[in-house]
């Protein structure tokens, strides 16, 4: 459900009844990495901003985390590979109201870091901030696609990110 949301946030526009708009700038290339328990192995990152760079796309939306370790920055490695080589990378900042100093990728200089806003234009309660925030997207009730053809409303840096996909796609 989460893929299929931040999918179709990118993708499409939606007026709360049906699909009123596909981007025409927009070409989906799903890349799983995260298994049905939320485990995404940094082997599988890799992988799939390889996989990225060998096929020259665009954008990379990601919306993972793991605590940083100075010592072990081979995803931020990938990620400058990535966009020095081709694209784009877009990430959540994350959602647990701290420092994005503490966490991978938002961390990770190559990418663009998103953080959350609420109505009144201020940070999200639980979005990540500071040192490597690079923009800030709407997140509250993004309504978007879910499983099985139907729609929800979901909050998040998650549903931030995509937001600013959808623009790069427009510009790029």
């Amino acid at each position: 459900w989460h893929w299929t949301h931040v999918a179709w946030t990118i993708w499409a526009n939606l007026n709360n009844k049906w699909i009123i708009w596909i981007n025409p700038y927009v070409e989906l290339v799903p890349l799983k990495i995260c298994n049905s328990s939320w485990f995404c192995p940094s082997y599988a990152v890799t992988k799939a901003l390889s996989y990225s760079t060998e096929n020259k796309l665009d954008i990379v939306n990601m919306s993972l985390w793991w605590k940083w370790d100075i010592n072990n920055n081979s995803i931020c490695d990938w990620i400058k590979s990535y966009t020095d080589a081709w694209g784009i990378a877009v990430v959540a900042a994350w959602n647990s109201n701290i420092d994005t100093n503490l966490f991978v990728p938002g961390w990770c200089t190559s990418a663009i870091t998103v953080a959350a806003i609420d109505q009144n234009n201020n940070k999200a309660i639980f979005s990540n901030y500071w040192t490597k925030v690079d923009v800030a997207a709407p997140w509250v009730n993004i309504y978007s696609t879910s499983l099985n053809w139907t729609y929800r409303n979901l909050s998040g840096t998650s549903m931030s990110t995509p937001h600013i996909v959808w623009i790069i796609s427009i510009l790029k």
